[in-house]
């Protein structure tokens, strides 16, 4: 930031400048940190970490992913294992920088500024480092972002801020504030591995992250709790989800990403907008694109990819790429210019330089680029342009510079070459700075007598490098992954030139270091040897100690010897096989090239003796081999020739090591502490053998023979309950003898990473160390002395698998590691440190001085610069801690020795070339194969013999005499022979048959899944259907071609079968409803009609009544009552003058009448005056009009308003969604299945006329040669039929498509993979739809003419399914008459309307019969002769134009009907453009309904609970309203009843007042008497007591001073004293019964009142739960109106103008007054009604003659529906004429007031009019009363003080007797019903006996006309005529009786018709009369009259006798 300026914008909007801020101000440390502070602990048994230091590190890691960075013009800077790299791209030196953390360096990022630096660090809680450039001085420490490391990391534009994003398991995205070492905003990135992240280069707060499976667009969102990182995941939709590596940001925001697949995406927002291809639809790129960039100054997009192409792309195309998303999503884009690197190499990582100007690049710009083949290099371009050679010094952009050396290699070239190779002559520079492996480590081993180690890769690389002088020596090339690799011992080699390598195919290749033929330095490889021992991969090589014996093992699961010296001598010899073993179950060791065997070897070791050999094998178990026996083969082996196999069976066991599961309080880090012994091991062993539980098994992945203890010790590596573990074993014990730790781990504490899986264990060459890598990458070298030491360092990826392979120097100085990141990495070993620490630290640990402490913090000291930083200077500086010590070895320099000759190089071995065990077995095998080839050609040439023999006889037999020559069956030899090959033929057949059964299911299977996923539930495919492609009017033999048309059907498939279910059910409830709603409007109806019946039967009741009352007053004389009685009440009903009481009329006196009349006027009048409105009450018509006005005028309120409210008919759930959606279903198949029948019909249509034209064709050739014009009908147009255009008949097969899928069969294509041939077969009769008439629903029909069985033989089946090819040509006859224009050529002239059959018949007679045809010939002859005659010639020559017109109407009706064809074609393809359009929508609306069903789905529980409070307070309100009714019915009854006794009372009093007048001598006595409270004891208990008393307690109280006793005063009357006690009698009985009525009546109050609060209390609820219903609507219709909804809309349909004329409002005709700060305009979108198509254009004109002038509008650039409002054009005009509509209803309700004003003047005087009359008849009737009773009185005064006793008296008698006659009259009833029903079984029962009566009667009578005979004498007995007799009085006396009964019930009823009734009598039965005036009719027997008194009927006669 040297005199750099910077502006840090805040986010309240203030800024702050910061001026020359120095990279020292950045750090918050003057004096840097201590990175001994920053280091981990170290375990205990840790050398420390000063022991290993990092010598140098070979390749790049290629697992990375980009990761490339320029830090200077010259320097890239990347990260590699556990440093992090800079290396020069001119020099290619690298300097190293050491991580921090133990797990290495995850990921670098490099700030914009370029003078630091970021490092993210892997392992537990790794960190982030910030360091200074070039100062490489540790700025930052940033803690806490990743659990196990950082996958990637980016600076923001202006370097403040720092994104990182975590590794697994975490993923955690973070933004920090570096600069105060702060972490920023942190969220989850993704569930899966992120590749990049990158910040925008124009928006600080938006950043973009991609990575395994998708893209993520991040933004800083402002919240109300602050600063929130919100992601929105990238929705890849129609296109495949792919890995994006590489994306960049446009300035607009939209993102640019590449794919796996090579396509360039375009993102927009989280969408994909589009997806670019090259011009003619290929992939921008052909691979994983791995880099893009916007070049902003040159205005292009560049990418790369894996298929080495960097390409140049145009920003404007990108920027304004549009397409049509429904029709494809692909968008061509034109290659600007294109750089290819060259073949078979992809890009993986590229870094652009920019335009600079530099030392080493004046005016270039260069791109570093790592490829796919491990090479780093440097492609420079020249900017400037250069003519014929030289530089003109005129700058150009590098895409033009591009395509200026394409151009300029195109000239040079003389082939064709799309790929351009570029060299010195195109372009600036192309140079390559680094290059190793681009595959993992396969093998590694040193050099044993030199600085040298030997690598090869799974690329099939071999290399050569010197690890002190970090250079490459030699390396070779092979076309096959290399596996394994060993140097050659120096028994073998003294020199050490030469190593043995390992192959994929299982080839063993030994390669030396030969003089190279370049230059003098240079060293290549070389093939000395070569076998191939395995048929797979070979895993692992080892040379016994001597090095007399190689062993080799494969995948193919054998180990292989070979003899590589003689026993006399070490010269080297060839390599001679031996013996091997099979390890798994494979017969003989063999298997097939490539495969892999079930248990193979993956190790092999041997022992210090030689004599075994031990093989870790892929099962996890360990085997050793004894080889005692192949030492003595070995010896006594001398001729290779004489072997027949080379298996052999030498002893094997399996070494099994378990591990004790110890109890709670033990663990296996007990075993450490066992002594070093063997006994020992043994004793502690048995020890723990007999605490254990038990033994679990452990899965050894390495192992190695111990160099440190006695025969028998071994090391390995092991897993056990996912948990790894290094052990020392004893293989004759199974526990182990102690565990190695590889440092802390997770079994040590929380705190720490997972305890690592050890991948390699080697020994050194000294065998001093033991050298052991593991899974997470880290490096550990064992003193093999004190193995429980160790020194530990990281040396690679642990996220790509760790280290592979280990071998240290041949002085132990050095220690080299391959891993599979494709990286060797060299350290460095203090020795010194190693013999001084280690001693030491192994007697403390075996003393047990660090106690439980299992780490130990480092030691505070200066540590050594080469612990941090490697490059020269450090090397120089401490070269002297790592000089060898004085026993140490010197290396040979082996490359000063004599080297190999390049022209001793062997052959290598062909590919495909047999193992060693196979050549020998093949060997036979092809002998016994070519004895067995010339035996069969042998005998075929004898049966040639015997076939020629054999035809020669049966030519020669055919010269015999038929009579003598044999027969062919006669010719057979042997004919059972025959049979016998037939019947083993016919077996074959079958086997053949069962073993393509598979294939067949398969096949099977597949076409069900097939049919299943592509045609189940399909009605109708798409078809395209063509018009004719009609070459126009033969004209002058030009013809005019027509553009042809096409349609297409619409593809329908069935509806789900659950959607069928939801629409009958929908069905149901609508035929429910409609029913319901007849029945309700049936009822309706009947139940106006019965009322009208009530009110005109009441109306003529009440005229009855009152007419008869008329006449009765008229009667009494009384007119003047009679005429004041008769009134209309308010109703407009007559008021009867009498009381029409239940079900009977009480006559009354005129003055009861009247005074009932005065009461009802009172109470009419008491009514009427309450129901005058006030003088401000509003009226309520208009109330009411007001209520329907707002019900029906239109609200356009908002539903986004808070106030608006949910319809009730609008409001919607899951299942009314579900309804809707089914609907709709149903109705996009019928309008599909709708067009689909148009269309078929077309099809049809064009399949006739085909035909029809063939018919005309036809004709017009039988026309052109008679006329002799036969050239006119050669190129006449045929038109055929389009098989593609019958899809539907696909299943038609002929024997040609046959044989053509049976020829592509034979070509070796696989059948699944095979193309069946294209169906050429035409019915048409296939598919057809027809329309159901009762349902009018459309149905699909498929038929098939053909009878299809399933149990017929094969044949049959294959003939059921073969069609006639004919087909396709056929053309049906014509049926139709001819037409008019047609000449009848046929011979029968005479016959007269000749149908279509019948001239088909004649012409098939005329062609049939010879003679007929004939003369029919003759005829036509001599129509052509020359001499004719006049008559001949004019025949002819009408004929000759008949035909000519005949011929040229033909060609008009082909045209008009191809031309007609077309016009309907093309008319079908508008109407589907209409159809799919609609179908389109169809399908938004149901995907918005989709959404809105899943919406609703989360509100179905909260709708369902409040759907139930609402039935519940519903069902409580009725229930309450129920008992209210109820109560108050009661109420009604009890306070009529105290009404009642109230009276009773008054009439008491009056009574005794009438008896003890006011001037009576004994009025007080006797009043007290009778006011005397009398107590009374109820016979029910204490407790009515109780309350008697507490009732009484205030009468007590009063009468307490006056004790009245009931004693008739002296002088009294006895009779008037008992009269007064009888009243005091009657008046304390109504009292008590008062008393009692009112306890009832406050009961029922109570009642009352508490049901009043249970009311108001359920009205609340059920208005509480209303508001909460429409609440929860209102959230609802929120929540649905945030889904969006797509509508198709017009430019000319919207007017978004912030002022759009009078539509805008009334006021907007003046200049409103507005707040310049909150002035805010309204958007009006105008939308038309696609009704309203019609009247658009008035719509259109009323918009536009409303708009205001352009200079008063402005165009609204932001939408927002807080603000605007999307309305309809309709019913914004409607809105606009309601304005109108409001004016004149305006206007007529003022008039309407004018009127009501005048209305209301006449009113009054009408009223003052009424006073008036009304104080005139006052008047009138008060001079009256004067009149009569001398002043004016009082009539209600007068009736209250008046005596009514005795009549009030005889009122609540008649009550009395009618409440009696009630209650009889019920009971009498329900007995009248019970003798009902008695008379209804009596009558059954008597018709069943008369019948039974007749059936005896008529058998009486059959017999008695038997006895009639004249033959027979009848004779009458006595005894049957007395029994006759008797039977005739019993009925006479029944009779009698019956009449008796109707005359004593005629008594009765005459009775009961009179006013005054008898007493009761009883009788057997009541029959009910009612009398005219209504009487009520009395049930008999009396109710007291008991059942014994009842007359009995005698019983029916019995009439059997």
């Amino acid at each position: 930031y040297m005199g750099l300026n910077l502006q840090l914008t805040i986010m309240e909007g203030t800024t702050v400048e910061i001026e020359h801020m120095s990279i020292e101000a950045v750090s918050g440390h003057d004096e840097g940190y201590d990175i001994n502070d920053l280091r981990p602990p170290l375990s205990i048994a840790d050398l420390g970490r000063d022991a290993l230091a990092l010598h140098y590190v070979f390749g790049m890691d290629m697992t990375r992913r980009g990761g490339i960075y320029l830090i200077e013009d010259d320097m890239i800077i990347y990260a590699v294992s556990a440093a992090v790299v800079f290396e020069s791209t001119i020099s290619g030196k690298k300097e190293f920088l050491m991580g921090i953390d133990d797990g290495g360096i995850g990921c670098v990022a490099v700030h914009p500024s370029r003078k630091m630096f970021a490092v993210g660090g892997k392992g537990h809680q790794p960190r982030i480092c910030i360091y200074s450039y070039p100062s490489l001085k540790l700025l930052k420490v940033l803690r806490g972002g990743a659990e196990r490391g950082y996958a990637c990391m980016s600076f923001n534009s202006d370097g403040a801020q720092l994104a990182s994003v975590s590794m697994a398991p975490d993923f955690m995205l973070t933004i920090w504030t570096w600069e105060d070492e702060k972490m920023g905003l942190h969220a989850k990135a993704f569930g899966q591995d992120v590749f990049t992240v990158r910040f925008s280069m124009d928006d600080p707060g938006r950043l973009t992250t991609s990575g395994t499976g998708h893209i993520r667009f991040w933004k800083m969102a402002s919240t109300f709790t602050g600063l929130k990182l919100q992601g929105s995941i990238g929705k890849f939709g129609k296109i495949d989800l792919s890995d994006i590596d590489n994306f960049v940001e446009l300035p607009d925001g939209k993102v640019v990403s590449g794919t796996e697949s090579g396509s360039l995406l375009l993102w927009e927002g989280n969408f994909i907008k589009c997806r670019f291809t090259q011009q003619g639809g290929a992939l921008c790129h052909d691979g994983n694109v791995t880099y893009i960039e916007f070049d902003r100054e040159e205005k292009c997009l560049i990418s790369s990819a894996l298929d080495g192409y960097i390409r140049w792309w145009e920003f404007s195309a990108i920027d304004a790429a549009e397409v049509d998303s429904d029709h494809s999503m692909d968008f061509e884009l034109e290659l600007i210019a294109e750089f290819f690197i060259g073949d078979g190499v992809g890009i993986k990582a590229m870094v652009d330089s920019g335009s600079i100007s530099s030392e080493f690049t004046v005016g270039s710009r260069f791109f570093v680029i790592l490829d796919t083949q491990g090479k780093i290099q440097v492609i420079t371009f020249s900017l400037f342009v250069t003519e014929n050679g030289s530089n003109t010094g005129k700058a150009i952009v590098l895409r033009d510079a591009v395509v200026s050396l394409i151009n300029r290699q195109q000239e040079f070239n003389t082939e064709e070459n799309s790929k351009f190779i570029v060299d010195d002559n195109y372009c600036v520079g192309k140079r390559v700075f680094n290059q190793f492996h681009s595959g993992e480590i396969t093998g590694i081993d040193t050099c044993p007598i030199d600085h040298l180690v030997a690598t090869c890769s799974s690329d099939g690389s071999i290399r050569c490098l010197d690890y002190v002088k970090k250079k490459e020596i030699a390396w070779k090339q092979f076309d096959r992954p290399a596996t394994c690799l060993r140097w050659l011992p120096t028994t073998l080699d003294p020199s050490g030139r030469m190593v043995a390598v390992g192959f994929a195919d299982g080839t063993v290749r030994v390669l030396g270091l030969a003089e190279g033929t370049d230059t003098k330095d240079r060293v290549v490889f070389i093939r000395k040897m070569v076998c191939k021992p395995h048929n797979s991969a070979v895993v692992d090589l080892a040379f016994n100690g001597s090095g007399t014996v190689l062993a080799t093992t494969g995948k193919d699961g054998i180990v292989f010897f070979l003899r590589s010296m003689s026993p006399s001598g070490n010269e080297l010899r060839s390599y001679w096989p031996l013996k091997f073993v099979s390890l798994g179950s494979t017969p003989n060791g063999s298997l097939l090239p490539g495969m892999k065997a079930a248990v193979y070897c993956e190790r092999l070791t041997w022992s210090p003796n030689d004599a075994n050999i031990l093989c870790v094998c892929s099962d996890g178990i360990l085997r050793e081999i004894d080889l005692h026996r192949l030492v003595g083969e070995l010896m006594a082996y001398s001729n290779e020739d004489e072997v027949v196999t080379y298996e052999a069976q030498y002893p094997m066991r399996e070494i099994i090591t378990k591990i004790p599961v110890l109890p709670v309080s033990k663990s296996v880090t007990s075993l450490t502490t066992g002594s070093n012994t063997a006994t020992d091991s043994k004793m502690d062993a048995e020890k723990l053998l007999e605490e254990a539980a038990q033994l679990v098994p452990l899965k050894i992945s390495k192992a190695l023979y111990s160099m440190n203890r006695k025969a028998g010790g071994m090391v390995t590596a092991s897993s056990a309950s996912q948990k790894s573990y290094l052990f020392e074993c004893d293989i004759s014990v199974e526990i182990p003898i102690r565990e190695l730790s590889n440092g802390l781990y997770s079994a040590d504490g929380k705190d720490y990473p997972k305890n690592p899986v050890p991948t390699a264990c080697h020994y050194s060459w000294s065998k001093k160390f033991l050298l052991v890598g593991t899974h997470d990458g880290s490096i550990i070298v064992r003193p093999s002395d004190y193995l429980e030491t160790f020194m530990r360092a990281s040396g690679h990826s642990n996220t790509a698998g760790g280290v592979s392979f280990l071998s240290s120097s041949f002085d132990d100085r050095f220690v080299v590691s391959g891993g599979k990141d494709s990286t060797v990495v060299v350290y460095r070993v203090r020795l010194d440190i190693v013999t001084s620490r280690a001693s030491n630290l192994y007697k403390d640990l075996d003393a047990n001085v660090f106690g439980n402490s299992l780490s130990v913090t480092s030691p505070k000291m200066t540590e050594p610069d080469y612990m941090s930083r490697v490059n020269p200077e450090v090397e120089v500086l401490e070269s002297h801690l790592f000089a060898p010590l004085h026993q140490g070895k010197k290396p040979e320099n082996i490359l000063q020795k004599v080297l190999l000759k390049i022209e001793d190089e062997e052959a290598d071995m062909l590919p495909g070339a047999y193992s060693i065990q196979d050549n020998r077995l093949k060997q036979e095998e092809d002998a016994k194969k070519t004895a067995a080839g010339d035996l069969k050609s042998r005998v075929r040439s004898s049966v040639r013999a015997l076939q020629r023999d054999y035809q020669k006889v049966i030519k020669e037999s055919l010269t015999i005499p038929e009579q003598v020559r044999l027969k062919p069956d006669e010719l057979l030899v042997d004919k059972e022979y025959f049979d016998i090959i037939e019947e083993e033929g016919r077996a074959m057949i079958a086997e053949a048959h069962k073993e393509n059964a598979y294939e067949t299911e398969k096949a099977e299977k597949l076409l069900s899944k097939i049919s299943k996923r592509m045609m189940e539930g399909l009605l109708i495919e798409e078809i395209t259907l063509s018009a004719f492609d009609y070459p126009g009017v033969q004209s002058k033999h030009k013809r005019t071609r027509q553009p042809r048309s096409f349609v297409k059907s619409l593809l329908a498939k069935s509806l789900d079968p659950r959607v069928e279910a939801i629409l009958k059910d929908v069905q149901l409830m609508v035929r429910d409803a409609e029913f319901k709603e007849a029945q309700l409007r049936a009822n309706e109806t009947a139940q106006r009609k019965a009322m009208e019946t009530v009110d005109e039967m009441k109306k003529k009741l009440h005229k009855k009544e009152y007419d008869r009352l008329n006449e009765s007053n008229d009667m009494a004389g009384d007119a003047t009552t009679g005429k004041e009685s008769k009134m209309q009440s308010s109703s407009g009903q007559l008021v009867v003058p009498g009381s029409v009481k239940d079900n009977g009329i009480h006559a009354e006196s005129t003055a009861v009448v009247r005074r009932e009349n005065r009461k009802e006027r009172k109470l009419q009048l008491m009514k009427h005056i309450q129901e005058k409105p006030s003088e401000d009450a509003d009226d309520v018509r208009d109330l009411q009009t007001i209520k329907i006005a707002e019900k029906t005028i239109g609200d356009y309120k908002l539903k986004v308003s808070d106030d608006y409210e949910v319809p009730e008919e609008q409001r919607i759930n899951a299942l009314k969604k579900v309804r809707q959606m089914a609907m709709l279903e149903e109705s996009m198949l019928k309008m599909r299945l709708q067009f689909d029948e148009r269309f078929l019909a077309l099809r049809q249509l064009k399949r006739e006329i085909i035909y029809s034209i063939r018919r005309d064709n036809k004709r017009i050739r039988a026309i052109d040669l008679e006329l002799k014009q036969s050239p006119l009908s050669e190129h006449l147009w045929e038109p055929k039929l389009n098989p593609d255009e019958f899809p539907d008949d696909a299943d038609e097969v002929t024997e040609a498509e046959l044989e053509q899928y049976k020829a592509a069969r034979d070509s070796g294509i696989p059948w699944i993979k095979s193309i069946p041939p294209k169906h050429s077969i035409i019915t048409g009769t296939k598919t057809e739809i027809l329309r159901n008439p009762k349902t009018g629903n459309f149905e699909c029909v498929s038929t098939f003419d053909k009878n299809y069985d399933p149990n017929a033989p094969a044949e049959e089946k294959l003939r059921h399914f073969l069609s006639d090819p004919k087909l396709l040509n056929f053309t049906p006859e014509r049926i139709d008459p001819p037409k008019y224009y047609e000449v009848n050529d046929s011979i029968f002239a005479t016959i007269k309307n000749v149908n279509g059959k019948d001239l088909k018949r004649l012409q098939e007679i005329e062609n049939s019969v010879n003679t007929l045809l004939h003369v029919k010939t003759a005829i036509m002859n001599r129509m052509t002769q020359d001499k004719l005659t006049k008559v001949q010639e004019k025949v002819n020559s009408e004929r000759r134009l008949k035909m000519q017109f005949e011929r040229k109407m033909l060609l008009a009706k082909i045209e008009d009907n191809v031309l007609a064809f077309q016009e309907a074609v093309d008319d079908l393809r508008l109407d589907r453009h209409m159809i799919t359009s609609d179908l389109k929508l169809a399908e938004l609306k149901l995907l918005a309904l989709f959404q809105e069903y899943k919406l609703l789905q989360t509100f179905e529980s909260r709708d369902n609970a409040l759907q139930q409070k609402q039935i519940r307070c519903k069902g409580e309100e009725a229930e309450i309203l129920a008992l209210f009714n109820d109560s108050k019915s009661k109420l009604e009854i009890k306070q009529d009843e105290i009404r009642h006794w109230n009276e009773k009372l008054s009439q008491l009093s009056n009574e005794c007042k009438t008896l003890l007048p006011d001037n009576h001598p004994y009025v007080e006595p006797l009043m007290k008497i009778f006011k005397k409270k009398v107590k009374r004891s109820k016979g029910d208990g204490a407790d009515n007591d109780d309350e008697e008393e507490d009732q009484d307690d205030d009468d007590d109280e009063e009468d307490d001073d006056e004790e009245t006793e009931d004693i008739c005063p002296p002088g009294c009357d006895q009779t008037l004293f008992e009269k007064i006690l009888e009243l005091r009698e009657k008046k304390t009985d109504t009292e008590e019964i008062t008393s009692e009525i009112q306890k009832g009546i406050d009961e029922v109050k109570k009642t009352l009142d508490r049901l009043k609060q249970r009311e108001k209390q359920i009205a609340k609820d059920a208005q509480q739960t209303e508001m909460e219903v429409q609440q929860f609507q209102l959230q609802k219709q929120a929540a649905l109106n945030q889904i969006s909804v797509a509508v198709p809309l017009k430019i000319s349909q919207l007017y978004m103008f912030e002022k759009s004329g009078l539509y805008t409002g009334p006021t907007d005709t003046k200049p409103a007054v507005t707040n310049n700060n909150n002035s805010t305009a309204a958007l009006l979108a105008l939308v038309e009604d696609r009704e309203g198509d019609s009247e658009s254009g008035n719509d259109s004109r009323k918009v536009s003659d409303g708009l205001s002038s352009a200079d008063e509008r402005r165009l609204v650039t932001e939408i927002d529906m807080k603000s605007h409002v999307l309305f309809t054009n309709h019913n914004l005009i409607r809105l606009k004429d309601r304005i109108n509509e409001l004016h004149v209803e305006i206007d007529q309700a003022k008039d309407d007031f004018k009127l009501l004003h005048k209305e209301r003047g006449v009113l009054l005087k009408e009223c003052e009019h009424q006073k008036e009359e009304i104080q005139i008849w006052s008047e009138r009737c008060t001079n009256l009363q004067v009149l009569k009773f001398g002043r004016a009185i009082d009539l209600d005064e007068l009736e209250a003080k008046s005596d009514r006793s005795k009549e009030i008296e005889a009122e609540n008698l008649v009550k009395e007797d009618e409440q009696q006659f009630k209650l009889k009259m019920a009971k009498l009833m329900k007995e009248s019903g019970e003798l009902h029903e008695q008379l209804y079984s009596m009558t059954s029962r008597n018709t069943r006996l008369l019948n039974e009566v007749a059936e005896l009667t008529e058998v009486k009578l059959s017999v008695t006309r038997e006895l009639n005979q004249p033959q027979t004498v009848a004779h009458t007995s006595k005894l049957d005529s007395f029994r006759e007799a008797e039977e005739t009085k019993r009925i006479a006396a029944y009779i009698k009786f019956q009449a008796n009964e109707l005359e004593s019930l005629r008594t009765e009823l005459n009775m009961l018709k009179r006013k005054e009734a008898p007493p009761l009598v009883a009788l057997s039965q009541t029959m009910p009369a009612a009398s005219r005036q209504g009487s009520m009719s009395m049930p008999y027997p009396a109710p007291n009259q008991s059942t014994s008194e009842k007359l009995v009927l005698p019983p029916i006669p019995n009439l059997k006798h």
